[in-house]
């Protein structure tokens, strides 16, 4: 490769830096729809190598369940969220009350509990 980048370094370290950089700077040799192509091709061809691979209980070792809520367990019937406030969410239960949360479900709060009829047939805020 004779640019006249390349002359104006003598030494090979510095040269072959410009080299690369100019490379790397080119333009592509195949198209994105070509590189989609040729990717889609090898998966038809190859389907173990790009196949998800098991894991191993190893991976699952280190989760443990912890209880998040609701406390009751049974069947949600009814759910609503709070426009504008992507974490805020009420769930009624068939057999426990209605139940809220302020951090996109990771922990809920009981907030039905002094009323005298547990089940919730609908839920509207």
């Amino acid at each position: 490769m004779s640019t006249p980048e390349c002359n104006k370094f003598p030494q090979t370290k510095e040269r072959t830096a410009v080299i690369y950089n100019a490379l790397l700077m080119s333009k592509p040799f195949f198209s994105a729809s070509q590189r989609i192509f040729c990717f889609v091709l090898l998966a038809a061809l190859f389907p173990a190598a790009v196949a998800a691979q098991p894991a191993g209980p190893e991976a699952y070792s280190g989760l443990r369940w912890r209880m998040i809520g609701p406390h009751r367990g049974g069947r949600t019937n009814a759910v609503s969220g709070v426009e504008g406030q992507p974490n805020l969410y009420y769930i009624g239960a068939v057999g426990g009350g209605v139940w809220k949360t302020t951090n996109g479900g990771e922990t809920w709060e009981p907030i039905f509990d002094s009323q005298p009829i547990a089940s919730i047939g609908a839920l509207a805020v």
